[in-house]
């Protein structure tokens, strides 16, 4: 395996369906150098998902950290949602993702739950009107980059999960893609932060899609300018730790990406995918 380091992952702290050293054991067997549990981030306005016992997922990590030294890498991170009520400098690093819309009235509407609540959301919240669901999403996915700088941009096309088309949303590709290259710029534009994006196979050992987030076409955009990525499961069980890298790294080298970035101890550091 070339790949050792996989940062994105839950436990029973959240939505997951493992312990943490649960986790970080099948790591271990799996051949991992470095493991991040990254909860999600308290949502005061939904707790069916979200950590509700912080101080103790902090020092539970602690206690993994001390268990497992010499073993393997642990990281204590957080995945913020866009509200997300948490201060990301407690974590050794973030994923920042969207999963929410918010009304007018102050109504959150789930982005990934399911697909009927998809199709709810864009009758009630939009009107049927999908450029504009769509906009709005990636509008807040640059908010949230904003709010929270964070170390890494989770599954930046999470809109398409429930969608008639993965590409576009029932858009045409080009007016889908134009939307996500405005917001891919607005990233780029932000005064000094360097985005990484994370090639998330989550969706996939679920049965939701058949491809990472993001879409080819987008990790090719991503590749045209210069922005790097690095592979993440999303395991929600410690069977799907490090599912689906090695096909993910075989699309990533035909788009022309030479490398993807590995965390070792405190930093990532560029591993080269051109002759495995």
């Amino acid at each position: 395996m070339i790949i050792k380091s996989d940062l994105h992952m839950h436990t029973n702290f959240d939505d997951g369906a493992n312990s943490v050293f649960e986790m970080i054991e099948s790591a271990i067997d799996k051949g991992f150098e470095t493991v991040g549990i990254s909860g999600h981030g308290f949502t005061p306005f939904d707790l069916s998902y979200c950590i509700k016992k912080n101080a103790s997922y902090l020092r539970e990590l602690t206690r993994a950290k001390r268990k497992y030294a010499g073993k393997i890498n642990v990281l204590c991170g957080i995945e913020a949602d866009g509200y997300s009520d948490i201060n990301i400098a407690d974590y050794d690093y973030s994923i920042g993702s969207v999963h929410y819309f918010k009304s007018a009235k102050g109504k959150y509407y789930p982005i990934d739950l399911s697909a009927t609540d998809y199709n709810n959301t864009l009758r009630l919240l939009f009107n049927n009107d999908s450029e504009f669901m769509v906009t709005t999403y990636y509008k807040s996915v640059v908010s949230m980059v904003k709010k929270f700088m964070p170390t890494i941009i989770g599954h930046f096309d999470l809109i398409t999960k429930f969608s008639d088309d993965d590409n576009t949303c029932r858009l045409s590709e080009e007016k889908y893609l134009d939307i996500v290259k405005s917001a891919i710029d607005e990233i780029l534009d932000i005064p000094s932060y360097n985005p990484i994006f994370e090639v998330n196979t989550g969706a996939i050992s679920r049965g939701y899609k058949t491809a990472p987030y993001p879409s080819e076409a987008i990790l090719g955009i991503l590749h045209d300018n210069n922005i790097p990525v690095t592979l993440s499961s999303d395991a929600h069980n410690s069977e799907n730790i490090g599912y689906y890298f090695d096909e993910s790294l075989e699309m990533l080298k035909s788009i022309g990406y030479n490398n993807v970035l590995v965390m070792g101890n405190s930093t990532f550091v560029p591993v080269s995918i051109k002759d495995r």
